[in-house]
């Protein structure tokens, strides 16, 4: 073997492991991606029937972070109607029809550009959410907003006398010597 030889092939090792540590790195960094995609995406699909939930909340504000490029266009283009729709008023007439349609749409584009083939009149009717639950947020929504205008100064903080209980004399037994 040649001089010369010697270097190509010694080259040839040091650059053969580079480009397997390059790939290496590569595949992981697109296996991140994907996780935290999926995270995105399977967190919505679970709190699709709770909107003010923190992790909703976390994965909406995640989206165009992680669904960059031409690849999600049109899931970056779901996000910004469904974002701007949640920026009007609630009392305009149909808002909360609008603002489903707009979120099921998003949810079923990032659903096709993970590899998931789901119906999206599935998606819709498939959330469960307890009776339990909804009563809880309403109940947090109405002591919340009572307590707000206590402190606000808009509304009196109700407060009644207290009535110790009474005692009643108990017969005593009759204690014979």
């Amino acid at each position: 073997m040649t001089t010369g030889q010697f270097w190509i092939y010694m080259s040839t090792i040091v650059l053969s492991a580079l480009v397997a540590v390059q790939v290496s790195e590569y595949l992981r960094m697109r296996s991140e991606k994907r996780a935290r995609q999926m995270w995105i995406f399977k967190t919505l699909m679970a709190t699709r029937a709770t909107g003010l939930a923190p992790e909703h909340v976390q994965a909406l504000n995640l989206i165009p972070l992680e669904f960059r490029g031409k690849r999600f266009k049109d899931v970056l283009q779901a996000w910004k109607s469904y974002l701007d729709h949640l920026s009007t008023s609630t009392t305009t007439e149909g808002w909360a029809g609008r603002k489903l349609d707009l979120f099921f749409d998003l949810v079923w584009k990032m659903s096709m550009k993970l590899g998931y083939d789901l119906d999206m009149a599935d998606m819709r009717r498939t959330a469960y959410v307890p009776a339990g639950h909804g009563e809880l947020e309403e109940d947090q929504t109405r002591i919340r907003k009572a307590l707000m205008a206590i402190l606000e100064g808009k509304s009196p903080l109700p407060v009644s006398p207290y009535q110790a209980p009474t005692t009643t004399t108990l017969p005593q037994k009759n204690s014979q010597q």
